[in-house]
C-alpha cells in the first residue's frame, strides 16, 4: 500500500506535464515560434525564469556641423529671449590638456564662439566666453600656419591665435608675498579656527614661500592643497604643533613619505634653516607623521643612527645620558641596544668602546625597569668579544669601572673568559700588539692594572696580570724590546716566550753589525730586568768584540754600545778583561771619526757633531766621557811614537776635550757616575780625586803629545 501511495504521488507532476505538453504541441503545431513555447513548458516545470533577449538597432547618420549650429541657434534664442538675460561660457582647463587635444577641441569651440553666422543674432550681444589660461601653457593650433616652431615657444605668440576671437585680455599677476601671505591666513583660519596664533601663521607662510617658490608657481589652488594635507594629518595627530603639520605638508610636494623618514633615519633633513620657527620637536613630530605611528615607535625610527653615533664617540655617555631624556629614547634603547651591539662584535675595538660608554652612563637617569636589561646587554656584548684592545684608554675605563661598581661581580665571569683569551693571543702570536695600539700602551695599561689595588682585590685568584710573555719569532721580540725601550715604559713582568737558548743562540749567530744595536741592548735590558742574567761570553761576542771591528760597526752603534759594555764590565771580570784588552788605538780612531768633518757612513750624517764649538750638544759630554774613561781605565796616561795621520787627529780631539771642551764639567760628572759603578775603578781616582788625576793626566798626554 504505501509502495503504491508513493509511486502515485511521485507520477501526478510527470502526468501533469505530459498533459502540459501535449496540449501545448497541439495547440500550436506548425506555427512559428512552437519549439519556444514547448522550452517554456519545461522552463516553468523545473522552477527556472524563461528569458527572451530582444535585440534593436538603428542607424541615422551623424549631425553635420551645419545642423549643430542650427539647433544651437534655436537654443540660443529660445534660452536668451527675454532681452535682460545673459550666458556666460567659462572654458577652464583649455591650458591643463595635450596640444594635440587643443588642435582637436578648439576647431569645435570655435565654430560656436567665434561663427560669424551667429553675430547678426539678438543674442549674440549677451553671449560671453570667459578663457582663464596661462600664457606659458597653452599652445597655438596647427591649423594656424603663420607660427613656426621657433616662435611657438614665445610667451607673446603662444596666445596669438587667439587674438581673433577673444575682444578682450585681462593679465592676473602673480600675488605678491603680502597677498600670499593673506590668502594663507584666510584659508588656514577657516580650516583650523581664528584662535590660530599670528606667530604659527607667520611660521607657515615662511616655510611655504622659501620650499615652494623656488620650484613652483604659488596659486590659489596650491595654497588650498597644502592646507587640505594639514587637515587631514591634524584630524590624526592633533596633539602635534600646526606649523610641524605645515612643514611636513610642504615636504610631501618635495619628496615621496618614505623618502621623508629615510631622511629622518640618516640625519639628512635640512630643517636646521627654520631652527627659529620650527617647534624644537620637529624631527620627532616628523617622524610621527611620517611614520604615522605613536611618538614612542616612531623615535625608533628618528633615533636608531643617533644610537649608534653616541655609543662611538668620546663623550658617548654625556650623549646617552642626554639623549635618554628625549620622549622615545628609552624605548629605542630598550628595542635597538641589544641588536646594534650584536651587530659590531666582529669589531672588538668599536665593540669595547660601546661597552665603556654604556657602563659610563649616568646609572640614576635610567629607568628602574631597564636598568636590568641594560646590564644583560653589556655583558652580552663583553661575552662578544674575542679579544679586547688593552691598548686603548677604554680597557682601562671598563676595568675601572667593574672594580668600583660591579660588587655583585655580576660581569667578572665574562671580563675574565675575555682576559684570558686576549693574553691568549698577546703570547702567542706577535701581530696582536699592533692591533690598534702600540705595544708600550699595553705594557702601560697591563702594568696599571696589575698595580690597581681594587684591580687585586676584585679579580682575586681568578685571574692573574702579574707576567704577560713577549711571543717571537726572535726578530719580532726584539723589535718589541727596542719600542718599550724607546718609550720608557716599563718592562718588568714581560719575559720573552721564546726559549732563552734561542735567543742566545740568535744573538750570536745574527750579522747584526748592519743592524741597528739599541734592539739588540734592549732585548737584553728586558731579560735583566725580569730576572734572566745574560751570561758574560754573549755580551763579549755581541757586543765587545764588535767595537773593535770599527771598519765594519757604525760609529753611533758603537757610542751606544761602550755605555751598555761599561756597565756589564763593572760586575763581570771577563767582560771588564775584554774591555781594557782593546786595542789602545781604538780610542783615538773613535775621537777622529767623531770629529772628522766627513763621517764614514750615510747613517752617521745624521750624527750631532760633537765639536767644542757646540756647547748646546748634550750627547758630547756623554761620548766624550766614556772615551776618556775607558782611556784612562786602560791606563793610557803615555801615547805610542811613531803616529800615523789617523792617530794625530784623536790624539788632537783629544787633547782639545781635555785642554778647552766648553762642557768640561758635564764631561767630569760622566766620567764620576762610570768610576762609581765598581769599587776597584773609584780607587783609581783616589786620593786626589778626579779633577787632580784629570790635570794629571792632561799634563802627561799634552807633554808626550809634544
Amino acid at each position: 500500500m504505501s509502495w503504491t501511495i508513493g509511486s502515485t504521488i511521485f507520477l501526478i507532476p510527470l502526468l501533469f506535464l505530459s498533459a502540459a505538453i501535449v496540449y501545448v504541441g497541439w495547440t500550436n503545431w506548425g506555427k512559428s515560434g512552437w519549439i519556444g513555447k514547448m522550452k517554456e513548458v519545461m522552463a516553468k516545470f523545473l522552477q527556472k525564469g524563461y528569458i527572451t533577449d530582444v535585440t534593436k538597432t538603428s542607424e541615422t547618420a551623424e549631425p553635420t556641423t551645419i545642423e549643430f549650429q542650427k539647433k544651437f541657434n534655436e537654443f540660443m534664442r529660445d534660452a536668451l529671449e527675454a532681452p535682460k538675460k545673459k550666458l556666460i561660457i567659462v572654458i577652464d582647463n583649455l591650458d591643463r590638456i595635450s596640444d594635440k587635444e587643443v588642435e582637436a577641441i578648439w576647431p569645435i569651440l570655435r565654430s560656436f564662439v567665434d561663427n560669424p553666422d551667429f553675430t547678426k543674432e539678438d543674442w549674440f550681444k549677451r553671449f560671453w566666453v570667459i578663457i582663464p589660461f596661462a600664457p606659458n601653457s597653452l599652445k597655438p593650433s596647427a591649423e594656424n600656419k603663420e607660427y613656426t616652431q621657433e616662435t611657438k615657444n614665445l610667451p607673446v605668440r603662444q596666445m596669438g591665435f587667439l587674438d581673433k576671437v577673444l575682444q578682450i585680455n585681462f593679465s592676473v599677476p602673480t600675488p605678491i608675498l603680502s597677498s600670499l601671505k593673506k590668502y594663507i591666513s584666510i584659508n588656514i583660519k577657516i580650516a583650523f579656527g581664528e584662535e590660530v596664533a599670528d606667530d604659527e601663521i607667520h611660521g607657515i607662510f615662511i616655510i611655504i614661500s622659501n620650499e615652494i617658490i623656488k620650484t613652483e608657481e604659488v596659486t590659489p589652488r596650491l595654497v588650498v592643497s597644502l592646507v587640505n594635507n594639514m587637515v587631514s594629518t591634524v584630524l590624526q595627530w592633533p596633539t602635534i604643533n600646526l606649523v610641524s603639520h605645515a612643514y611636513f605638508s610642504v615636504l610631501r610636494r618635495n619628496f615621496p613619505v618614505h623618502e621623508i623618514s629615510a631622511r629622518l633615519s640618516n640625519s639628512t633633513l635640512k630643517e636646521v634653516k627654520y631652527n627659529a620657527i620650527l617647534p624644537e620637536s620637529i624631527l620627532l613630530d616628523l617622524a610621527v607623521l611620517s611614520c604615522n605611528v605613536e611618538v614612542s615607535i616612531a623615535a625608533q625610527k628618528l633615533y636608531g643612527n643617533d644610537l649608534e653615533a653616541a655609543l662611538t664617540t668620546a663623550d658617548g655617555a654625556q650623549k646617552l645620558t642626554s639623549n635618554y631624556k628625549k620622549v622615545g629614547y628609552p624605548e629605542v634603547m630598550a628595542t635597538l641596544l641589544a641588536k646594534n651591539l650584536d651587530e659590531t662584535k666582529k669589531d672588538p675595538a668599536r665593540l669595547t668602546k660601546k661597552i665603556f660608554n654604556l657602563l659610563s652612563i649616568e646609572i640614576s637617569s635610567i629607568k628602574s625597569e631597564h636598568r636590568n636589561h641594560l646590564s644583560q646587554d653589556i655583558r652580552l656584548a663583553i661575552d662578544n668579544l674575542s679579544w679586547i684592545p688593552i691598548g686603548s684608554d677604554d680597557f682601562i675605563g671598563i676595568i675601572e669601572y667593574l672594580c668600583k661598581n660591579d660588587k655583585n661581580r655580576f660581569f667578572l665571569p665574562s671580563i675574565i673568559r675575555v682576559l684570558k683569551q686576549t693574553k691568549s693571543n698577546l703570547e702567542s702570536n706577535i701581530s696582536s700588539w699592533y692591533q690598534d695600539n702600540f705595544s708600550e700602551n699595553i705594557v702601560f695599561h697591563w702594568e696599571k692594572i696589575k698595580n690597581n689595588q681594587e684591580a687585586q682585590e676584585y679579580f682575586s685568584n681568578e685571574f692573574s696580570f702579574k707576567l704577560l710573555a713577549i711571543p717571537g719569532p726572535f726578530d719580532a721580540w726584539k723589535k718589541i724590546c727596542g719600542e718599550l725601550s724607546q718609550s720608557k715604559a716599563l718592562i718588568n713582568g714581560f719575559p720573552p716566550k721564546l726559549p732563552l737558548l734561542d735567543i742566545y743562540r740568535e744573538m750570536k749567530v745574527v750579522n747584526h753589525y748592519s743592524q741597528p744595536v739599541e734592539t739588540l741592548i734592549a732585548g737584553c735590558r728586558s731579560l735583566e730586568i725580569n730576572g734572566i742574567v745574560i751570561p758574560g761570553e754573549i755580551i763579549i761576542d755581541v757586543f765587545v768584540k764588535r767595537i773593535n771591528r770599527q771598519a765594519e760597526f757604525p760609529l753611533n752603534e758603537a757610542l751606544l754600545t761602550l755605555e751598555f759594555v761599561i756597565e756589564k764590565a763593572a760586575s763581570n771580570n771577563e767582560i771588564y778583561s775584554n774591555l781594557v784588552s782593546i786595542e789602545n788605538y781604538w780610542v783615538f780612531y773613535y775621537f777622529a771619526a767623531i770629529f772628522a768633518e766627513k763621517p764614514r757612513r750615510s747613517k752617521e750624517y745624521d750624527l750631532p757633531l760633537f765639536s767644542p764649538e757646540t756647547p748646546g750638544n748634550e750627547l758630547a759630554p756623554t761620548v766624550i766621557a766614556n772615551l776618556l774613561f775607558l782611556w784612562v781605565l786602560q791606563g793610557m796616561s803615555t801615547v805610542p811614537d811613531n803616529l800615523d795621520n789617523i792617530y794625530k787627529q784623536g790624539f788632537g780631539v783629544l787633547r782639545a776635550c781635555i785642554n778647552s771642551h766648553p762642557q768640561q764639567s758635564h764631561i767630569l760628572d760622566n766620567m764620576r757616575r762610570l768610576f762609581s759603578l765598581n769599587k776597584e775603578w773609584s780607587k783609581i781616582i783616589e786620593p786626589n780625586g778626579l779633577d787632580n788625576r784629570y790635570d794629571a793626566i792632561s799634563k802627561n798626554f799634552l807633554r808626550k803629545f809634544h
